[in-house]
C-alpha cells in the first residue's frame, strides 16, 4: 500500500500515543450519502425504520437525533416520505413489527407516548463530547431541534423549557 494512504492512520496512532491513549476520533458523515437512494429505500412499504445499539457505541457517535434527521432530510427537504408516512413508520409500524402491544397509536387503552414537534424546524443537531458517564466515562450527545415536548404513558417527561421532569411512567416491555 502506498505511504500516503497510510499517513492518516499513522497520524492517528501517533496522536493516540502522545495523548496516553485518551484521544477520541469521530468518524463523521460516514453514513449513506445518496439522499435520493436512501429516500427511495426509506419510503418503501417493506422497509422498517428504526435501530438501536442500546448505547454500545456512545464513545463513537450519537444515534439519537436520527428521527430529527428523518423528518428534516427525507420529509421536509427531499419529500421522499410524507409527514404521516414517516410518523407511521417510526410508531405504529414499529410497534406492529416488533409485536409491542398497546403502543404505536393514539388509541383508547394504549400508552400515550407522544412527541410534540414542529415539522418545519425538527432536525438533528451536531454531536458533541461530554464526560458525564459514571467512572469518569464519556459519550457523544446531541441536543434536539424543533421538539417541544415528550409525553411517556400520558405524563410529561421532557419539554423544551424545563428539560426533563420527575415523571417515571415508562417501563420495560416484555
Amino acid at each position: 500500500m502506498r505511504r500516503e494512504k497510510l499517513l492518516p492512520l499513522a497520524s492517528s496512532i501517533d496522536l493516540s500515543i502522545e495523548e496516553d491513549l485518551q484521544a477520541h476520533f469521530l468518524a463523521a458523515d460516514m453514513g449513506h450519502n445518496n439522499d435520493a437512494k436512501v429516500g427511495e429505500l426509506l419510503s418503501h412499504p417493506h422497509v422498517h425504520i428504526g435501530a438501536s445499539d442500546g448505547g454500545a457505541h456512545i464513545l463513537s457517535f450519537s444515534t439519537y437525533g436520527d428521527t430529527g434527521y428523518l423528518f428534516s432530510k427525507f420529509v421536509r427537504d427531499t419529500g421522499a416520505l410524507g409527514l404521516e408516512q414517516a410518523v407511521s413508520k417510526i410508531t405504529s409500524e414499529t410497534a406492529s413489527i416488533w409485536g409491542i402491544p398497546d403502543r404505536g397509536l393514539l388509541k383508547k387503552g394504549y400508552a400515550a407516548d407522544i412527541t410534540i414537534f414542529d415539522p418545519e424546524t425538527i432536525a438533528r443537531d451536531s454531536e458533541y463530547y461530554v464526560q458525564d458517564v459514571p467512572g469518569e466515562g464519556s459519550r457523544y450527545v446531541r441536543d434536539s431541534i424543533g421538539v417541544e415536548a415528550v409525553i411517556v404513558a400520558g405524563a410529561l417527561s421532557w419539554d423544551v423549557n424545563q428539560g426533563y421532569t420527575d415523571a417515571r411512567n415508562g417501563r420495560y416491555l416484555p
